[in-house]
């Protein structure tokens, strides 16, 4: 590893490779036989010079250490019972000491940069220092995070049946049940019975999360039912489905605090885009039947995740009025993923062109609509327009390098929302 650690300053000092072009070559290293020291020598080699780079650098590697160990061992049989011999060799002990030290603190130079990760990095000494078993860390961690959650907070019991059923499906690949149900589980669901023991003394049986106590005390929240009757199921669940929306992507305070409509209005056509590009991404891997058994699994436990997170949405909903995004955080994870790939995939030129062809037929929809009621929306067929534009001239005249540099813009923008938010927003209201 020491070796290995003055390998790539040695490299990145002489600007040989790139860094991302380095740590994939030692990812890449690893899976070949033999020691990385040499295997990555030999791609340095190659990616420099081809394969006789690739020869000239792995024998220049081996060469000189092999040569140097047979003049040192024929030295040591020859006047290894020498007095002053023993001596130098532990010197050379020392020596590989000191090498070790200073190549630790190179990589802690390297790669900590705040006191957080030095903590980290002190316990991580400490457990080897010690031979503590890292596994056994890990799961001790594992657990007391999984507890606390579980103590805390109600939406952490999402997180129950989505390991089980990553388990179960260990268990099909041939991974013992026991064993996995016991290590995953069990010791978070122990430190949580105290707490679960408590709360059925309290507020008694079957009231283990003290949901029930909860709703006989609440005062002043409004019901669902209550809603129900007096705007109507369609009203209502317009106004849900708004609220819910607003307070995804920003509304603020004790839901006192909103953005500009247009702002809204404006995500509105991003997540409908986004969604377009989505659905088009996931029929495409469909279609293909190209998706391993494991992205197969990985796509329905995401789904599971999002499915569980809008069950939880809609179960908080039916006793009280909880229409807040933040109940679908939990799966924010998922949300993420499936905003980058939808982004990613409504700039490909194909899904462009069906996009310009809905949002064309949205602007229609909006104009037609607002000439029938005499209120013609104009921020949002404005916007749905220059949309449909956009996403044309992307799919017919945009060259792929110039598209590459336009998918990072909506995360920029989405950043600059953000301090518009603080900045513009959430500021005023509290002076």
């Amino acid at each position: 590893m020491a070796i290995l650690q003055k390998l790539k300053a040695l490299v990145m000092d002489n600007h040989w490779l790139s860094e991302e072009e380095m740590n994939e070559g030692l990812a890449l290293v690893q899976l070949y036989p033999g020691p990385i020291m040499v295997d990555f020598t030999a791609y340095v080699g190659y990616k420099l010079r081809g394969v006789p780079g690739a020869i000239l650098a792995t024998l220049g590697f081996i060469l000189p250490s092999y040569g140097l160990m047979l003049i040192l061992s024929a030295f040591y049989f020859a006047a290894g019972n020498l007095p002053w011999v023993h001596p130098l060799f532990l010197g050379l002990e020392a020596l590989v000491i000191g090498i070790l030290f200073n190549v630790t603190l190179d990589l802690g130079a390297r790669n900590i940069q705040n006191r957080v990760q030095a903590v980290i990095a002190l316990f991580a000494f400490a457990a080897l220092l010690f031979k503590a078993n890292a596994i056994l860390i890990v799961l001790v961690a594992l657990a007391l995070v999984t507890a606390a959650g579980l103590w805390t907070k109600t939406s952490a019991y999402l997180a129950l049946p989505l390991a089980l059923l990553a388990i179960l499906w260990r268990a099909r690949d041939g991974a013992p049940l026991g064993s996995r149900l016991a290590l995953g589980l069990g010791p978070a669901l122990l430190l949580g019975l105290p707490w679960w023991a408590r709360n059925w003394a309290v507020y008694g049986a079957g009231d283990l999360l003290g949901l029930r106590r909860h709703d006989a005390v609440v005062v002043g929240q409004p019901r669902t039912v209550e809603w129900l009757a007096q705007m109507g199921p369609l009203p209502f669940l317009r106004q849900a489905l708004e609220t819910t929306f607003h307070s995804f992507w920003g509304q603020f305070g004790w839901m006192g605090v909103l953005l500009d409509s247009r702002i809204y209005l404006a995500l509105q056509m991003l997540t409908l885009l986004v969604a377009l590009g989505l659905g088009w991404a996931l029929w495409e891997m469909m279609r293909s039947g190209e998706l391993t058994s494991f992205q197969r699994r990985a796509l329905a436990f995401l789904g599971a995740w999002l499915a569980l997170t809008a069950a939880s949405y809609l179960w908080y909903n039916l006793t009280f009025v909880q229409h807040q995004g933040r109940y679908l955080f939990p799966a924010l994870p998922v949300w993420g993923l499936a905003f980058a790939l939808g982004w990613s995939q409504a700039l490909q030129p194909r899904c462009s062109r069906w996009g310009s062809v809905f949002f064309l037929a949205l602007t229609a929809l909006y104009v037609g609509e607002g000439l029938w009621s005499g209120d013609v929306n104009k921020w949002a067929a404005a916007m749905a327009g220059a949309l449909a534009i956009a996403l044309g001239i992307n799919s017919w005249l945009l060259p792929a390098w110039l598209r590459r540099w336009i998918a990072p813009l909506v995360y920029v923008g989405l950043a600059a929302l953000d301090l518009l938010a603080l900045w513009g927003f959430i500021l005023p209201q509290l002076s």
